[in-house]
Parts: structure tokens; C-alpha cells; sequence
């Protein structure tokens, strides 16, 4: 993992997060709206098709902008991450639109799209928390490569042997 000298302040980085997630609102709606013109799927079910579209769009936004200094170096680690984003953010987002969606458009009869804008939003800190604290979490100090400890070790013995070997050699010359 990458990391750049000056990481965003907290209230940039939410910003930014806020940013991201609108366009992954358009992203939420756009596809939820087609889904139930184009199909006879249930709202819930165009919902949480809606919200994964979301999800992953809102992931590759956050992995290259909001948490671009934490950038992931390898394939495996964005791969990790990803699952960790999805049991965390997409889990939330999915049972919090679930729930809501059910309650604000099954009971008070709210219209889909304004019942799913309330979930989103009610969802949002939520995820912002969980994105910064566990999935984009600042790297721990990397441990020293084993290499480089072996390297270091083999280069103070080539010292030691250089040190004693000048000294055999000046006390053969006096």
C-alpha cells in the first residue's frame, strides 16, 4: 500500500465521501427506476439490485479519490478490501434499504424514489465510519523485510571482517 505525505483532513475526506456517494445516488436511482420500468420486479428486489450497482460503483470511486493516499498496490489487497466494503458499507446499505424501503414504501406509502433517498441518507454516516475506520484503515508501520535485516546483518559482519583485517595487516606492517 501506497501512502502520500498529506492525507486529507477528516472533513475533507467526509466531503469528498458525501461527493462520491452522490454520484453513487444517481448511479442507485437510475438503475432502480429502469429495473421497475423495465421489469415487473419487486421494488425491494430492484432496490438491492440498485444498491450493489451502487456499492461497487461507489468502491472504485472511493478506492481512486477519497482514499486515494491509502492506494492499494496489489490485486489481492483490492480484492480484500472490495469484500471487506461490501460486508461492511454494502451490508448496511442493503439491510438498512431493505428495511427502510419496506417500512417507508410498504407501510407509510411513501413514492420508491423518495423512500429510497431517506434510506441512503440514513445509511450514509454509518458507512462513512465504517469505509474510514476498517475498510480504507491506515496502513500499520510495515515490518522491516526479512532482505533487508539479513542484509544489513551480512553488511556489519563484512564490516567487523574488514576492521579486523586492516588491523591484522597494520600490525604486520609495524
Amino acid at each position: 500500500m501506497t501512502t502520500y505525505p498529506h492525507a486529507p483532513t477528516a472533513l475533507i475526506r467526509w466531503l469528498r465521501f458525501n461527493f462520491v456517494g452522490l454520484i453513487g445516488v444517481g448511479v442507485q436511482l437510475a438503475m432502480l427506476e429502469s429495473l421497475l420500468s423495465a421489469t415487473r420486479m419487486d421494488y425491494r428486489t430492484a432496490t438491492m439490485a440498485a444498491v450493489e450497482a451502487a456499492v461497487l460503483h461507489n468502491f472504485c470511486w472511493h478506492l481512486r479519490y477519497t482514499w486515494r493516499e491509502r492506494r492499494l498496490n496489489t490485486v489481492r489487497l483490492v480484492l480484500r478490501r472490495l469484500l471487506e466494503f461490501h460486508l461492511t458499507n454494502g451490508a448496511v446499505s442493503l439491510a438498512g434499504s431493505w428495511t427502510l424501503m419496506s417500512l417507508l414504501v410498504g407501510r407509510a406509502g411513501l413514492p420508491v424514489i423518495v423512500a429510497n433517498l431517506v434510506s441512503i441518507f440514513a445509511c450514509s454516516l454509518v458507512n462513512f465510519l465504517l469505509a474510514e475506520l476498517l475498510v480504507f484503515r491506515k496502513p500499520r508501520k510495515p515490518l522491516p523485510q526479512r532482505d533487508s535485516v539479513r542484509s544489513r546483518a551480512t553488511l556489519t559482519r563484512y564490516q567487523k571482517a574488514i576492521k579486523s583485517n586492516l588491523a591484522a595487516q597494520s600490525s604486520c606492517v609495524e
